[in-house]
């Protein structure tokens, strides 16, 4: 008897435990991302440019009023992660169309972010 009445308390605090702060998270708090009906994929356009994973692109769509952001995260062989959308020669190509609207030439080396 002594161990039911023990488990139905601490079945009780638990539940009470959680309502409490289930409670007290704010409006916003338990929606989180869901209150926003855009998601920019690969941080959005710049000029006409999509899937840029440029840092413009986030900065200029941001302004806009987006705020929820994919992005496209992959490993250079020496294992760093950069903001990219592909590898291809086709996703070369598109540094040249892209220069005028990022407001720089295409990199012989990536800039890295530290973690």
């Amino acid at each position: 008897m002594k161990r039911i009445a023990a488990v139905l308390t601490l079945l009780l605090v638990t539940v009470g435990t959680l309502f409490l702060a289930h409670d007290s998270q704010s409006e916003e708090g338990r929606d989180g991302f869901a209150n926003y009906r855009l998601i920019a994929h690969a941080m959005g356009s710049i000029r006409e440019q999509p899937y840029t994973n440029a840092y413009e692109a986030m900065i200029a769509n941001y302004e806009k009023g987006t705020r929820v952001f994919e992005i496209d995260f992959m490993l250079t062989s020496n294992r760093v992660a950069v903001a990219r959308h592909e590898w291809t020669a086709n996703r070369a190509k598109c540094w040249d169309r892209m220069k005028s609207c990022l407001n720089r030439s295409r990199p012989e080396r990536l800039p890295m972010m530290s973690l």
